[in-house]
């Protein structure tokens, strides 16, 4: 038998609660803001032509009117190249308030993007145009202090430069929640990355550019939609038996089987499995019984330095988690709401503390519920009759082991 007594910082005052705040992140769809790969093309020859005169301090006969057109018409690659190369352009023909709009209506044409392959060139180049003085170099006063997990040095490999040394990374995530894989850095691939050019070159100012391209949805019903991204990205599954069971109609995307991973779930215990790619980022499976046990599994996967080839059982404990008993009754605190709402409408200064006791049987429902109120104006036996009925009518995930609640409630107008 397991004995949770919450401390009192875990309470919740109720009668303030008129809304929630939803965090989006992880119920979200990903969102792909990548611009498609230039393509070889009249327009990019036009680009490099200019440029190459421009690194030689000319401007070729017509180029800003090519550029311009190229910046207009061309595909995404090919305008944001083509923009920078014409204020290079205005600059040199001391048009420097032209140079300048380029730059802002290009940065202002990236607003939805988080980071973009030419942020920092542009960054710079704006700046130096509008102060008249290079940027000054800003000291990065958090370099190496976010965490790195094992697992993402190990996986950082999977991601290769282009020509110019710039990485690309996309991640795509399904299911479970973010929190849980920032704190941990499981999939800080680019910081894996720095790193290493850190390790190897601990004197360079020059450090490799990387851009992360990062997209959560909370549910499986998003791999139709992003099913052409899932040959080239990393992609993450988070499976539960509860909330985001994975049909079977999307093996195909999975390390393994989904017949295979429910019967290693039977069992109780968490799994990690890992499907290697030749030319991609590989797939991982996080995946256990009840959603609340994927954070634990995700530690286990996070401390692994090398990919796994075979599917790896993680041992969980078969209790339930604290938050997972608190989000329960978070859940419910409407109910308790209504309770102390019709207390309030007999006694307007009605506060205090009740405690709610419980056991919560192998199926998850409650039983042998009571309210032990703290001060006198919680002694109604009404109030306590509406708080014992709102906790009997709680419901767990099953976890064929019984648990035994004390929940403190702290009320106040």
């Amino acid at each position: 038998m397991t004995h949770f007594r919450f401390p009192t910082l875990v309470t919740l005052t109720l009668l303030g609660v008129v809304g929630c705040t939803a965090e989006t992140t992880s119920g979200g769809e990903p969102v792909d803001n990548r611009s498609q790969p230039a393509q070889a093309s009249e327009a990019a020859r036009q680009i490099e032509a200019a440029e190459r005169s421009l690194d030689v301090g000319k401007v070729l006969p017509g180029s800003a009117q090519t550029l311009e057109q190229v910046a207009k018409n061309g595909n995404a690659d090919e305008r944001d190249s083509a923009a920078i190369a014409l204020s290079r352009t205005y600059e040199l023909e001391g048009k420097t308030e032209a140079a300048i709009k380029t730059l802002e209506d290009l940065l202002a044409r990236h607003r939805e993007d988080v980071r973009w392959g030419l942020e920092d060139e542009v960054d710079e180049r704006l700046v130096k145009l509008v102060t008249g003085k290079a940027a000054p170099k800003r000291p990065d006063l958090y370099e190496g202090k976010e965490p790195i997990a094992a697992f993402a040095r190990a996986i950082a490999p999977s991601f290769q430069p282009d020509e110019k040394g710039a990485y690309e990374i996309e991640i795509l995530e399904f299911g479970g929640w973010d929190r849980p894989s920032d704190q941990l850095g499981t999939f800080d691939v680019g910081g894996a990355i720095r790193e290493a050019a850190i390790t190897k070159c601990p004197l360079c100012e020059k450090r490799p550019r990387i851009h992360t391209h990062r997209g959560r949805s909370g549910s499986w019903a998003s791999i139709p939609k992003y099913r052409d991204n899932l040959d080239t990205a990393l992609v993450v599954f988070f499976y539960d038996q509860t909330f985001n069971r994975i049909p079977s109609r999307y093996d195909r995307y999975l390390p393994l089987p989904s017949t295979e991973i429910e019967a290693k779930l039977a069992s109780g215990q968490g799994l990690v499995a890992v499907k290697q790619r030749t030319a991609a980022p590989p797939v991982v499976l996080i995946a256990a019984p009840r959603p609340g046990q994927l954070e634990d599994v995700e530690k286990a996967l996070a401390q692994m330095s090398e990919l796994p080839e075979a599917p790896v059982s993680v041992p969980l404990a078969p209790g339930l988690r604290p938050d997972e008993i608190r989000a329960v009754v978070r859940d419910a605190r409407k109910d308790f709401k209504a309770c102390y709402d019709a207390l309030l409408q007999r006694d307007a200064q009605a506060t205090g503390r009740v405690t709610l006791a419980f056991d919560i049987n192998a199926e998850g429902y409650v039983e042998n519920a009571t309210t032990d109120p703290s001060s006198p104006a919680l002694e109604d036996a009404a109030f306590l009759s509406c708080f014992q009925n709102a906790t009997q009518a709680l419901q767990f995930p099953k976890t064929q082991q019984k648990t035994t609640v004390k929940y403190p409630l702290t009320l106040t107008p």
